[in-house]
């Protein structure tokens, strides 16, 4: 009853908590996905000290009574390009000012004093020092000391400090056909303003903020938006303050909490079916507990029946007899929820909110799990006391609910199969996972586990005894063991079932774990090209890749394929480098990679050598329209997914740049360029600044498995296997329960055999045999039904099916390894431990009550 209770509690905990984590996750993921944008930024243009001053005050005002949830504003000031003069130097700088912006310098030199801070490489520039001074706005402008001198901000190598992503377009370039922006000269925000009104330049005022310091949970984020909102409608009223000055806003939070509840809510079906599930078994558990109870207690139980005392009575008994095993069982499980919450949820923080909800629950299903307890009581005690006429005993031996769970299992698989969307519904929102995937495989492991245990029991019991007689002389630990297992065919029957059902989940989840994960990867590297995707506004310089296992590629957009003009892709690649930067597996296409590279450099004369990816219907095209130029082709290969690829209906034409460029001449427009590496983002973006190029943008295999599809997937599937490893325990709990209510009799069987011969190592490998064998049956049959469950559905588990490749089927071998050395090691304790009982027991005492 501890077992249980503390199964119970965990699950329920555990379900209530994941899904209080997974939103507080989401949300995290969104914000980390923003990166460093403002929450809420307020902006205006042209405004001199008193008006700044006035909007200042009333923003800190709005924030302070309608926004408490929010920080104090952060001021970013962006002024005009000026030239700096020092001397008979001269160079462009770009007035600028950010709160708090001295941190998040990399200092080089330094002054006492105020003054401005410039770049390094314009201190370089104009030949200057910190100390030495330095005039803004030309030979008439401005005479400033230079506090200090910093590290440029785009000269760096490393990703752009969030810090300073209000001003990032006027840091970096993000094309190198554009002008590379002024570095920055910085001031203090309280002098911006002044020195732009003695300069009489334009300015950009901002005010940005972001949420107080604390920890960010999606309730948080909810009353974020909310009082955002609030910000906004103030800003926005003509007859206020903020709408007077013409201040607009923007804010990146109603999107971030929107995605954030859409991957929540798509996680709360199957969440709340494992926990379902979870809770099944411990429900399971605590019938098992009644009815071996009561088989353990069966003499004692046949008096009171005797004395007139009713199952009721008896039922009522143990249940105050439950009461505080399961109150234990309960504070435990809550217990280990809570230290496992660290290692199962997506966020280690827990809610308090969702403790309180937690606790609530928790109370429920252990009071369901007394009352179940006490009912099982009184079904097995007036199973006793109608044995005779045997009414009751048919109707439960009768192989009724496993036809009835049979029956609920197809109707699930009906709808799995049948419905217009996928166990993995994405449409443009974060994944939802289907619960009928949890609940499917849990009745029909149940219903075919029961059935086969049955079948199982009876063939032994017709065909395995004679021949088990004749050779029990010889061998008496195995007959022993079957002898044992055919008097007890009722208790069998729920050991084994419930066996099955536990390693079937365990079974079930690891593979579908297995299965999806590695879908999952190969589907973030196909859409990005590799481990890693730089997208460039041009075509980089020669060596731009030197030093790094990477490729370029070009990439069209507007591409036609005729017949029926049907869009495509069109990637034109090096094939020299190509392998060298891509991801790539073999079950892609029929031929190896390279072979079909070198096809793409040798078609016939005039034509360009293609490879399709994508549906076969289209592999008989003999053109390509890029735009307004038709460029004759001959398909040399086919794919079935190919790096590149954004949607399994959308094909890709894969072509060889140098024999596009050979036959169809350089195409001005209409394509950008990528290079695709296997190494780290960060060695490829200091790679490239090294030659003075800025990608447009960093994408990554890992930054697609953080997106909500992928993640809504794992997270759920990462609750799916701590169930598996709960039914695992479960397993073992009910050999405990079974070997507890044969105890008596086995006490009384050994102390009879020993007076025969039977020694104490043969009873005790006629434990193990008997242990071993029916654990080792549970674990085949529920593996088997497991897989026959993953094979219904796993092809249509997929958590971006818009993208191959499909998922295949992936068997969990280390899972199923170590469950497999579990059972022997449990057998193996199991047969000591009933071994030193039975060695210890007064055998007198056990043989009078058994009387």
């Amino acid at each position: 009853m501890v077992a249980a209770a503390l199964i119970l509690a965990l699950t329920t905990t555990s379900g209530r908590l994941f899904l209080a984590s997974t939103g507080d996750a989401a949300i995290a993921q969104e914000f980390r996905r923003i990166g460093g944008v403002p929450t809420l930024a307020l902006v205006m243009f042209g405004a001199d000290r008193s008006e700044a001053s006035a909007v200042e005050a009333e923003v800190e005002s709005v924030v302070r009574d309608q926004a408490p949830e929010l920080g104090p504003p952060v001021r970013s000031m962006l002024g005009p390009t000026l030239d700096a003069v020092a001397g008979a130097r001269t160079a462009e700088v770009r007035l600028a000012a950010r709160d708090g912006s001295g941190a998040h310098l990399r200092v080089l030199d330094r002054a006492t004093g105020g003054g401005v801070w410039l770049a390094d490489t314009t201190a370089r520039s104009l030949g200057v020092r910190a100390g030495q001074t330095v005039r803004i706005g030309g030979r008439s402008g401005i005479a400033l000391m230079v506090a200090g001198i910093y590290r440029d901000l785009a000269a760096d190598g490393r990703p752009l400090d969030p810090f300073w992503s209000p001003l990032a377009s006027a840091i970096y370039t993000l094309s190198p056909d554009r002008d590379t922006p002024a570095p920055l000269l910085l001031v203090d925000p309280d002098r911006f303003v002044d020195l732009a009104d003695r300069l009489e330049t334009p300015r950009r005022l901002e005010w940005d903020l972001y949420p107080a310091p604390g920890r960010l949970t999606l309730p948080r984020a909810d009353r974020l938006a909310a009082q955002v909102r609030a910000v906004e409608s103030a800003a926005g009223d003509p007859l206020g303050e903020l709408g007077r000055h013409r201040v607009t806003t923007s804010s990146p939070i109603a999107t971030a909490v929107e995605r954030a509840h859409g991957t929540a809510d798509a996680l709360r079906g199957p969440v709340e079916s494992i926990a379902l599930a979870g809770q099944f078994l411990a429900m399971l558990l605590v019938a098992a507990a009644g009815a071996f109870a009561v088989r353990r207690r069966r003499a004692e139980v046949m008096v009171l029946i005797a004395q007139g005392v009713g199952g009721l009575p008896i039922g009522t008994r143990s249940i105050v007899e439950a009461a505080l095993p399961l109150a234990v069982g309960g504070a435990l499980g809550y217990l280990a929820a809570l230290g496992l919450a660290g290692a199962l949820n997506p966020v280690r923080e827990l809610q308090p909110q969702a403790l309180a909800a937690a606790r609530g629950e928790v109370v429920v299903v252990l009071a369901t799990g007394l009352l179940l307890f006490g009912l099982v009581t009184w079904v097995v005690v007036r199973s006793q006391e109608l044995e005779r006429t045997g009414r009751l005993r048919q109707v439960l031996t009768r192989p009724l609910w496993e036809v009835l769970v049979l029956v609920l299992a197809a109707a699930a698989l009906y709808e799995l199969q049948t419905r217009g969307v996928g166990p993995v519904e994405v449409q443009g929102r974060p994944a939802r996972v289907d619960r009928l995937l949890v609940l499917f495989p849990l009745l029909l492991i149940a219903g075919l586990a029961g059935l086969a245990t049955r079948g199982a029991a009876r063939l032994v019991i017709r065909r395995g005894r004679p021949a088990l007689t004749s050779a029990a002389a010889a061998r008496p630990a195995p007959f022993l063991a079957l002898r044992r297992l055919v008097a007890a065919p009722r208790l069998v029957l729920l050991l084994v079932t419930g066996s099955a059902v536990a390693f079937g989940l365990l079974t079930y989840s690891g593979i579908l774990v297995a299965s999806t994960r590695s879908a999952a990867i190969d589907k973030a590297r196909i859409l990005v090209g590799s481990d890693t995707n730089l997208l460039l506004g041009d075509e980089p310089p020669l060596g731009a890749t030197a030093g790094l296992q990477a490729t370029v590629v070009r990439r069209f957009e507007r591409v036609t394929l005729p017949p029926g003009d049907r869009p495509v892709t069109m990637i034109a690649v090096d094939p020299a480098t190509f392998r060298t930067g891509v991801f790539w597996d073999d079950s892609f296409a029929a031929a190896p990679l390279g072979a079909m590279l070198r096809r793409l450099e040798n078609p016939r004369p005039d034509r360009v050598g293609a490879i399709l990816a994508g549906p076969a219907l289209m592999a008989d095209a003999r053109s390509v329209e890029i735009g307004p130029t038709r460029l004759p082709l001959e398909v040399v290969a086919t794919a079935a997914a190919f790096p590149g690829m954004t949607s399994a209906d959308h094909s890709l034409v894969v072509v060889s740049a140098a024999r596009l460029d050979a036959v169809a001449g350089r195409l001005d427009s209409g394509w950008r360029t990528e290079i695709w590496t296997g190494d780290d983002p960060e060695m490829a973006l200091a790679a490239l600044r090294r030659i003075g190029l800025a990608p447009e943008t960093i994408t990554t295999a890992a930054d697609v498995m953080r997106t909500p599809a992928f993640l809504a997937v794992s997270w759920t599937f990462r609750l799916l296997s701590a169930l598996g490893a709960l039914a695992g325990a479960v397993a073992l709990a009910g050999l405990v329960l079974y070997a507890q209510a044969r105890q008596r009799d086995r006490v009384v069987a050994y102390a009879l055999t020993r007076r025969m011969g039977l020694s104490r190592g043969a009873h005790r490998r006629s434990v193990l045999w008997e242990l071993a064998g029916l654990l080792l049956f549970a674990l085949v049959l529920g593996a088997s039904l497991a897989v026959v469950a993953s094979l219904a559905v796993y092809r249509r588990l997929d958590p971006l099916p818009e993208l191959p490749p499909t998922p295949q089927l992936q068997l969990p071998g280390v899972l199923l390894g170590a469950t497999l050395l579990g059972v022997l090691l449990a057998a193996l304790a199991g047969a000591f431990l009933v071994q030193r009982a039975a060695d210890r027991a007064n055998v007198a005492e056990v043989m009078r009550l058994a009387g």
